[in-house]
This record gives C-alpha cells, structure tokens and sequence, in this order.
C-alpha cells in the first residue's frame, strides 16, 4: 500500500505527470505467492500484502496450466528465461 499510496499522492497531489516504476528479479516475496497457507501464518502482515497479488497469481496459474495443456515446451522455456528479468515499466 505504501507504493500505491505514494504514486496517487503523486499524480493527483503533485500534478506528476512520468513515473518510473522498477522491478528486481528473483524477488522473495513475490516467490511467496506459491507458499501454501500453513508456511503464511507466522507472517501475517507479508501474507495481507500478497493478497493484492491475488488476482494476478491466479491469471499466471491458467497460463501456466494451457501451456502446460498445450504441451508448448518452447513457449513454456521462452517464458521461464524472460520471467527471470528485471521489470521496467513506464506510465504516462
């Protein structure tokens, strides 16, 4: 929520127009959306934040399972190299 609330505070309090949002690879908490429940509880707080996630979680899951369907092994190894990368992402 923090990141959220600073970019609205952004563009509607202070008029910015460009935002620069960078990403990292590898990131531990973004791994945790595939934690099951029981390895969640001890951290409460982490388990809310990656409730916002949710949803995006979900649409990478039926994905996943048609590539997997599809048994597209080149598509499947094309998008495990680039999942890999850092994310830069620009929004106007």
């Amino acid at each position: 929520l923090a990141t959220t609330s600073a970019i609205e505070y952004a563009v509607k309090v202070l008029n910015i127009s460009n935002i620069l949002v960078c990403g990292h690879s590898n990131c531990g908490g973004c791994n945790a959306l595939f934690f099951e429940d029981n390895m969640l509880s001890d951290i409460p707080h982490t388990k809310k934040w990656l409730e916002l996630a949710k949803k995006v979680k979900e649409k990478i899951d039926r994905q996943l399972e048609k590539l997997n369907e599809n048994n597209d092994e080149p598509l499947s190894l094309s998008f495990n190299s680039i999942s890999g990368y850092s994310t830069i992402m620009f929004i106007n």
